[in-house]
Formats: C-alpha cells, sequence, structure tokens
C-alpha cells in the first residue's frame, strides 16, 4: 500500500474522530481512465452503527468520483458483508474471449467459460456470495 500511495496509484482517505483523534474508517482508491474503484473500504467496527462511518465513506467515494467525472465501479465482493448493511449483490459480467488466441488455447477457455456461466455464477447467486 504504501507504493501505491507514493506512486500516486492509490488514494488513501481516513475519516477521523475530531474529539478523540481516533481512525474512525479508511477508504482507498484505484482511477484508471474513466473509471475509479475502491479495493480498500475498512471501518471501526465497534463504533455506533448511528454515527454511519460506511455510508460517510462510500459518500466521500460518490462526491469524489462525481467531482471529477469517473465512473464508480462498487464490486459485489464481500458479499456478506454487504448484505448484511442492506446491499443487493448483481452480476455485471462474466466474459472470456478466446477468439484471437491460438487454436490449441480455444478449447481449455471454453471450458472455464463454461464453468464459470454453468457452475460458477449459479452457485454464487444461489447462496446470495
Amino acid at each position: 500500500m504504501r507504493i501505491g500511495v507514493k506512486t500516486g496509484f492509490l488514494q488513501l482517505t481516513g475519516l477521523l474522530d475530531k474529539q478523540t483523534s481516533h481512525m474512525l474508517g479508511v477508504v482507498g482508491m484505484i482511477r484508471l481512465d474513466d473509471m475509479v474503484t475502491t479495493p480498500i473500504l475498512g471501518y471501526d467496527l465497534t463504533a455506533p452503527i448511528e454515527m454511519g462511518i460506511y455510508r460517510r465513506l462510500t459518500l466521500h467515494l460518490l462526491k469524489k468520483a462525481e467531482r471529477e467525472s469517473k465512473i464508480l465501479h462498487c464490486s459485489g465482493g464481500a458479499g456478506l458483508f454487504k448484505r448484511n448493511r442492506g446491499a443487493n449483490s448483481h452480476t455485471e459480467f462474466a466474459a472470456i474471449w478466446p477468439h484471437h488466441l491460438p487454436r490449441w488455447k480455444k478449447p481449455s477457455l471454453h471450458a472455464l467459460n463454461f464453468m464459470i456461466k454453468k457452475i460458477a455464477l449459479p452457485y454464487l447467486q444461489d447462496n446470495a456470495l
């Protein structure tokens, strides 16, 4: 993370309790072209839910993406965590494009594509993961 911040690849923003100087949460953003994603979002789970730390960190992301005219990608990862907070996950896409590859590589990628679409995705959806 240190290298990511130092190189500008990762931007970390913290939420600080002004009264106690206690770090309440942190969010990390990565930009790629017109897209912004947040692989890091964590906060003090012992803090009262009424403080809305998760919502405040998410709002920071939304405002920053809007100010910079970026698309904010909110992954469906950490399914249980998000479901516990009222979110619904939705698979955006699952794609493998082997058409440009040599003929000998295509069968294994077609098999992988089949397993993802017919086994992995239904399992994830059935188990709300």
